[in-house]
């Protein structure tokens, strides 16, 4: 019975196609990332696990697949950008034209002090391992994106599936931490007494239940539509797991979490208006009492002191946040080093030249807690261009997803908006885990991928019609795609 229901929930009725096999290794994939992805910071044990374990299945799909190519889009031509940006900042440069890029007046009498006597050859990088360590990151989500690029549309609401597993299973590792059980994840650095599940922050911990909630909206919308479950079940599954959700993100002390959950149901609310026959037939009555019961759990969380990101909020002032003085010197630091940038990876020592005697603390600053500002500080002009870019078409591509009413493709862009909000005040996208989903979501976005059939008044995919374990591909006519 097992194996049936198992079966039955594969995309796919043969094994052995690049397709099958990309799912298979983006699933494996998902597993590495949550299990031992959780953490920034480079030396933590669960980077060594999570590199090595991409490694492995990016090998194996593309020695067992044997793919005649990788579907390229802009997502995985976004991410050879970035790599090459990177590699070329390792790239060892002359003496007079290193010397001449602004920045680098500290570092001149380096060479006197070790007794080298000439200038020698330095890269771009200020700290060439740092920016190494940047590029090697870079694997996940170019292994998540060349997976998911291979996958036909049922294949792709499956792994939204697992994207929803993944956050329940964080959750209530997360659960178990508020309620006071004590887990120290061996694999990275988190933090003892707060309600992280698998990730080493509370922030990025809220930022993946929140992109949840937004799956969750959307899979049960799809459900309701094509007749896979009544409106009943998806209101009362559906509805308890954003519950839970919410209520953990209440737990977890994160204000940053606050405003992401309230744009995660916002954004998971869109789904009811969203154009193209996709909005789901629930009664707007029974969508009022879900509503309603929502607001009265936050409330009496709040009540009984369960809600400790509002205690957060209450008790310590955004205004006087740390973060809005280390971003007034990153700013300045920026400055002094662009046009070409300090390079990826080297914020830490950098920021150690710079840091006000007034911010010098005990604790460290290992990252910007505002990626935008750091991408420019590290990557300098070329750096906040390719940020443009991607954003640009991010916007593009939503409104065009949007116009065209492709469920999966707005369900991308508001997961990638969910990323670009978390990342003002934080740095969700340097973990390996929001890495790999930020990645899928912009395929999502992308949809290069083979569409669903729709079949009027039938509420089926016409999928079944064809050979969805790898048989002739349909070429996409769509020009919304």
């Amino acid at each position: 019975m097992k194996r049936n229901v198992l079966k039955s929930w594969l995309p796919f009725e043969r094994s052995g196609s690049p397709e099958s096999l990309a799912f298979v290794c983006l699933l494996v994939l998902l597993a590495i990332v949550w299990l031992a992805g959780g953490a920034s910071r480079a030396d933590v044990l669960g980077q060594m696990v999570t590199r090595v374990g991409t490694w492995a299945v990016l090998v194996f799909f593309v020695l067992k697949a044997r793919p005649t190519q990788f579907k390229l889009g802009m997502p995985l031509i976004l991410l050879a950008a970035a790599a090459l940006l990177v590699a070329v900042q390792l790239i060892p440069l002359p003496p007079g034209l290193w010397t001449a890029m602004p920045g680098r007046d500290l570092f001149l009498d380096a060479a006197d002090v070790a007794g080298l006597g000439t200038q020698p050859w330095r890269p771009i990088s200020l700290s060439p391992p740092g920016t190494m360590n940047a590029l090697m990151s870079l694997v996940v989500p170019v292994a998540a994106v060349a997976f998911a690029a291979y996958l036909p549309e049922k294949a792709q609401w499956r792994i939204v599936q697992a994207v929803i597993v993944m956050a329940v299973l964080s959750l209530l590792v997360g659960l178990a931490e508020f309620s006071g059980i004590s887990l120290d994840h061996p694999l990275i650095n988190d933090s003892a007494g707060e309600a992280s599940g698998v990730l080493a922050n509370r922030n990025h911990q809220a930022l993946m239940l929140a992109m949840a909630i937004v799956a969750v909206f959307f899979v049960a919308a799809r459900g309701v539509r094509r007749g896979h479950f009544s409106p009943a079940f998806a209101l009362g599954g559906g509805g308890l797991s954003i519950v839970l959700m919410v209520l953990v993100i209440l737990a977890t002390g994160s204000r940053a979490g606050l405003a992401l959950g309230a744009l995660a149901l916002v954004a998971g609310a869109s789904v009811f208006v969203i154009p193209g026959g996709n909005a789901p037939k629930i009664p707007r009555s029974a969508l009022l009492v879900g509503a309603a019961i929502l607001i009265a759990l936050v409330v009496a969380s709040v009540v009984l002191g369960r809600a400790e990101s509002f205690d957060r909020l209450g008790s310590e002032s955004i205004s006087g946040d740390a973060r809005e003085d280390l971003s007034g010197v990153v700013s300045m630091m920026a400055a002094t080093f662009a046009p070409v940038g300090s390079g990826f990876g080297t914020f830490d020592p950098v920021f150690r030249i710079a840091e006000p005697d007034a911010m010098l603390q005990f604790r460290y600053y290992n990252l910007a807690h505002n990626d935008f500002l750091q991408v420019v500080l590290e990557g300098g002009v070329l750096g906040a261009l390719l940020l443009v870019v991607g954003i640009g078409w991010w916007a593009y591509a939503s409104v065009r997803a949007w116009i065209a009413g492709r469920g999966l493709a707005v369900l991308g862009s508001w997961m990638l908006l969910l990323v670009f909000a978390a990342s003002f005040v934080d740095y969700p996208a340097r973990t390996p885990i929001i890495m790999a989903l930020g990645a899928i979501a912009a395929v999502w976005l992308a949809g290069g991928y083979p569409r669903e059939e729709r079949i009027a008044g039938s509420g089926k995919s016409g999928s079944g019609k064809r050979k969805s374990g790898g048989g002739t591909r349909r070429r996409n006519t769509n020009p919304a795609q």
